[in-house]
């Protein structure tokens, strides 16, 4: 079996859950002998010099696998979203050099892991060939452009007005001067700093200022988002299969038009079989909490720090830990001998760094696809808080093996923490509970079951993990 992934890219550009699960899934695959050819195929940068799209052999970049770069992608505006909507299904030349490399390649399976810099026309031109097509939903994006389902008001995005809202969400989307300085190779070490970012955004204004047009675009409609989101829909409603995480994911695409097959499976990341659950499981005292990730609002940290302000006022006792938020988390509410504060902290680390934590909170707020870190707390036996649009959400049993509340409601997280910080017995029950769980489920092994059933012809319409 010959397998194409169409994916985001690679590090050092980039990083995050999407990346590690491709990097694992295809070390899985290079141990089957039933998989033969495997190929990766990511958007590139733009250039400022010319605006020919075309795809080329990328040597070197991964080991044991055929990489390929397709230069002058649809835009890749990531979170900051896209002002070209209809650029982003309607690609011709790219459209071309995707169908040269299908029958280059000649793959038995497309497996798209992100339409991030291609279209929908990944879709149509594989199945013309009679290419079975994959799509993994591990994100919004086909749904909006700026990934995550935000609105501009920094809320969950419950309802755009018809994309109306996809203006304002857009508006300060990067131009194409600021994506070719971002993806520049000379830039990694500094891209993601404040200071270049507006470094470029200030430069692009400058050079293109001046243009009559505006940069030779005509400005954006609703309608022109609506038709890309109805596009893409329709594109991965024709997959042979579509595979979600967790029901929360799967709503959310129906709610938008989704019609297709699907097959519903938890995702395995990188690293994840290197977890050993904790010895023991009677909690510190006090109790060790423990918020894992990037301090973007969407995550949520600013709901919890808000909620354990409140407990603290009122008396409680509690150690918070903050893993891998960067550096600028605002703590003013919390006494800093509270807290703990690591920055960053690598794969190899985490394991031990849970040993000692006795509830992992996940307050996000945005429609979280899956929920990496709620896995890795429940690979070490650790009781789960999370916001019910947490995909893993699926897999706890409530006020068993976690507790839920209302997504975005500092309140009803306040009252879930304090009634465990009361009973800290709770938690022991919680982790003897998880312990005595089955978590077949979430091995590399059980994962890649289930994938391979998708990448054959049995239909896997409407099941579950």
């Amino acid at each position: 079996m010959r397998i194409l992934h169409v994916t985001l890219g690679l590090p050092p550009l980039r990083s995050g859950g999407l990346t590690s699960y491709v990097l694992k899934l295809i070390a899985l695959q290079k141990q089957d002998p039933d998989i033969g050819q495997i190929a990766l195929l990511y958007p590139g940068r733009e250039s400022l010099l010319f605006s020919h799209s075309h795809i080329r052999s990328r040597p070197r970049k991964l080991e044991g696998v055929s990489c390929y770069e397709l230069t002058n992608p649809a835009p890749i505006g990531l979170l900051g979203g896209i002002k070209e909507p209809l650029r982003d299904i309607d690609h011709p030349e790219a459209a071309r050099a995707y169908a040269g490399l299908l029958r280059e390649l000649e793959p038995d399976v497309v497996h798209i892991h992100s339409f991030i810099g291609f279209g929908p026309y990944l879709v149509t031109l594989a199945q013309q060939m009679g290419i079975r097509v994959i799509y993994t939903a591990h994100d919004y994006y086909p749904i909006c452009p700026t990934v995550n389902l935000m609105n501009a008001q920094a809320l969950r995005c419950d309802e755009d007005h018809g994309c109306d809202d996809c203006l304002a969400c857009n508006r300060h989307a990067p131009s194409v001067f600021e994506r070719a300085l971002r993806d520049n190779p000379a830039f990694y070490p500094v891209r993601r700093s404040k200071r270049f970012k507006s470094l470029a955004a200030a430069l692009a204004r400058r050079l293109f200022s001046s243009s009559p047009s505006g940069g030779g675009r005509a400005e954006a409609t609703p309608e022109d988002y609506a038709l890309r989101r109805e596009r893409l829909m329709a594109a991965i409603s024709a997959c042979d299969v579509t595979t979600f995480a967790s029901h929360a994911v799967l709503e959310v695409y129906r709610r938008y038009g989704f019609e297709g097959q699907y097959a519903l499976f938890p995702l395995i990341p990188e690293g994840v079989e290197k977890l050993t659950p904790r010895k023991g499981a009677l909690p510190g005292h006090p109790v060790r909490i423990a918020f894992i990730g990037r301090a973007t609002i969407e995550k949520g940290p600013e709901l919890l720090i808000r909620a354990l302000s409140r407990l603290e006022k009122k008396g409680y006792d509690f150690r918070l830990k903050l893993l891998g938020t960067g550096a600028k988390v605002d703590l003013r509410d919390i006494s800093p001998s509270r807290v703990t504060l690591l920055p960053s902290f690598t794969r190899g680390e985490l394991n031990t760094l849970l040993d000692d934590v006795d509830l992992v909170v996940v307050p996000s707020v945005w429609f979280e696809t899956f929920g990496f870190v709620a896995l890795e707390g429940y690979l070490k036996n650790i009781p789960l808080v999370l916001s019910d649009s947490v995909g893993f959400a699926d897999y706890i049993e409530p006020e068993v093996t976690g507790w839920l509340f209302s997504s975005g409601d500092a309140h009803a997280l306040r009252e879930v923490l304090a009634k465990l910080l009361d009973e800290p017995e709770k938690l022991a029950q919680a982790s003897y509970a998880i312990a005595q769980s089955d978590k077949e489920r979430f091995t590399a092994k059980a994962h890649y079951k289930r994938m391979k059933q998708c990448y054959g012809p049995v239909p896997l319409a409407g099941q579950d993990a």
